[in-house]
C-alpha cells in the first residue's frame, strides 16, 4: 500500500523483501508474523525490491562465522543492481542452515546494517551511475550529470523524496571525487 502519491515530492516507505525461495518477508519476528505485522513498510522506498540470492557464512580463523548475503535490489531510478552486502555479524553456527538466523540476518540487512534500507539503495545507485559512466548513456562521464538525467528519465515513479535524492547527490559527489583522484593519481604516474 502506497502512503503518498507519486505526484507529491514525499517519500512513502513499504521495501518489498523477497528470500531465496522468492517469498515476501514483512516482519522477522515469528508474533510479528501472526500478528500480521509488516516492519517492511517503515524501510526503503515503497518502489524498492530487495532479492536475497544467498546467505554466505564464512568461518574465520577464531572458528566464528562471518556472514553475507548476495542480493538483487531493483527500483526504476536505478535498475537492478547486484551485489554482495557484507552484515559485520558473527555467529557461532553457519547462517545459511538456519531459518532464525536467517530472519535475524534478513531484520539487520534491511534495518541496523543499512540504515534502513538506505545504504542498499545508495549502492544502487552508485552502481547504476558506474553502468552509464561506462556504457556513455547519457553522453557525459560526470557522475552528478548522469544522475540528473537518471532523475528526469524517471520522474517522481522511484518513490523518493528530496532528502534523499541529495544524499544520492552526495553519492554521486563522493564518486566523482574518487574518479577525480584516481585520475590524478593515474596521471602523475
Amino acid at each position: 500500500m502506497k502512503l503518498q502519491s507519486f505526484k507529491t515530492n514525499q517519500q512513502y516507505f513499504g521495501a518489498r523483501l523477497f528470500d531465496e525461495n522468492n517469498n515476501r518477508i514483512t516482519a522477522f519476528d515469528f508474533l510479528d508474523q501472526l500478528k500480521g505485522e509488516d516492519v517492511m513498510k517503515q524501510k526503503g522506498s515503497g518502489m524498492t525490491d530487495i532479492f536475497v540470492k544467498e546467505f554466505i557464512s564464512r568461518k574465520n580463523v577464531y572458528g566464528e562465522f562471518e556472514n553475507s548475503i548476495k542480493l538483487t535490489i531493483a527500483n526504476p531510478l536505478f535498475g537492478e543492481q547486484s551485489f554482495v552486502q557484507d552484515l559485520h555479524h558473527a555467529t557461532n553456527t553457519s547462517v545459511e542452515n538456519s531459518h532464525i538466523l536467517k530472519m535475524d540476518h534478513l531484520d539487520l540487512l534491511t534495518g541496523l546494517k543499512t540504515d534502513n534500507c538506505k545504504c542498499l539503495e545508495n549502492r544502487g545507485v552508485r552502481a547504476a551511475i558506474i553502468d552509464h559512466i561506462n556504457k556513455r548513456t547519457f553522453g557525459t562521464r560526470n557522475p552528478l550529470e548522469i544522475l540528473d538525467c537518471m532523475l528526469e528519465k524517471t520522474s517522481f515513479v522511484h518513490g523518493f523524496d528530496a532528502n534523499r535524492i541529495d544524499d544520492f547527490k552526495q553519492t554521486a559527489k563522493d564518486l566523482l571525487d574518487t574518479l577525480v583522484s584516481i585520475s590524478i593519481k593515474t596521471i602523475k604516474k
